[in-house]
């Protein structure tokens, strides 16, 4: 989104935050390393999230009132961002199953913590899977046991995490921006006399997403997309935000299977990978259960048995350049352990395996 495009909140129309109050955070000696198996990739190298933002308004005031989830909409905001950034895809989850399982209580509202903990463990729903109703009490209506199985099915796509920061200072936000908008708490909005926002020292009552360091006139600001009141708001360069957090949000490598054989290794299932990083290489897929969520019974036929890899397909780790990969780790692929096998060697030993399995059968 171009900048000169957008309409910054002014006094004379910006819309105060709903929430009286945010229930406390509840930190912890490892809030700093929260999704750290999952690398935070610096995906926005120029700091800048207000061009990843997409075009759709979401209903977070019901037909009867307040459903008090800004922490669960401005931490969905930082998702919808970074796989807009990531993929060039909208990422548009039900908040009302992250509110829910985030622990939001009707009139008082959530602690960031409990969101995101309860995402990343629970899973997620996407909206048309559990949209947001129009009544308050249809809102915060028990969820079903088909909801969590569903999310805990969804979860299976994503890797997610996040992080405190380690302190409010501008260059530890600024930094932060190349990984993720940074999920902030805020005070009741006041302005100065620049139109900037500036602590009112009311305490924090509201979640956002600091979005951009903004020069301008001189100076600098930072640029804060408020996703209860669609506004985008510019906040002062001494504001002391509360609470910093910055999300990880990746797809997990699924490979698609075609019509090319499987190799069956002991106990291990390994298939070619059809598309992503490891496209052309054969990768261990997940186990049994999960196995058959994915692509249904084991059909022995459809596998090639392979006791040992041949000797002659053994080269030389620090040649890449005609190489398979197995993994024999638990995920689909992860660090260490890697076989490297002669991509021509593999190519002709599989099919003398396949030819051989058609004449047995």
């Amino acid at each position: 989104m171009d900048i000169k495009n957008i309409k910054f909140a002014t006094p004379e129309d910006i819309i105060q935050p709903k929430s009286t109050v945010l229930i406390p955070q509840e930190r912890g000696p490892k809030d700093h390393v929260y999704g750290a198996s999952v690398p935070f990739d610096l995906i926005c190298a120029d700091k800048d999230w207000m061009k990843y933002v997409w075009p759709d308004v979401e209903i977070q005031v019901l037909r009867d009132g307040d459903n008090y989830c800004c922490v669960t909409y401005s931490r969905n905001s930082c998702f919808r961002f970074i796989h807009t950034c990531r993929y060039n895809e909208d990422f548009n989850i039900s908040e009302r199953f992250a509110a829910l399982i985030g622990g939001t209580k009707r009139g008082v509202g959530a602690s960031p913590k409990r969101v995101a903990e309860a995402t990343r463990l629970k899973g997620f729903l996407y909206q048309k899977e559990c949209p947001t109703p129009d009544t308050l009490d249809a809102f915060f209506a028990p969820l079903t046991k088909l909801n969590f199985d569903l999310a805990s099915v969804n979860l299976n796509d994503y890797d997610i995490g996040y992080k405190f920061l380690p302190d409010n200072l501008v260059d530890t936000i600024e930094s932060a921006l190349q990984y993720s908008p940074v999920q902030v708490s805020v005070e009741p909005y006041t302005f100065n006399s620049k139109g900037y926002l500036i602590n009112s020292n009311l305490g924090y009552t509201h979640e956002v997403d600091i979005c951009k360091k903004l020069a301008e006139n001189g100076s600098w600001c930072w640029v804060v997309f408020d996703s209860e009141s669609r506004q985008w708001i510019k906040f002062d360069k001494s504001y002391r935000f509360g609470s910093p957090i910055i999300h990880n949000l990746k797809k997990k490598y699924m490979p698609k299977i075609l019509n090319h054989p499987m190799i069956k290794h002991g106990k291990d299932i390994y298939a070619l990978a059809q598309s992503g990083d490891y496209v052309g290489k054969y990768i261990r897929i997940f186990s049994s259960p999960t196995f058959k969520s994915l692509y249904g019974d084991f059909d022995p036929k459809k596998y090639i048995p392979v006791q040992d890899l041949p000797d002659n397909m053994a080269v030389d780790e620090n040649n890449s350049t005609q190489t398979v990969i197995i993994c024999p780790d638990s995920y689909l692929f992860g660090p260490g352990n890697e076989v490297l096998v002669n991509s021509e060697g593999l190519t002709s030993y599989l099919k003398g395996l396949s030819s051989a399995n058609e004449e047995q059968q």
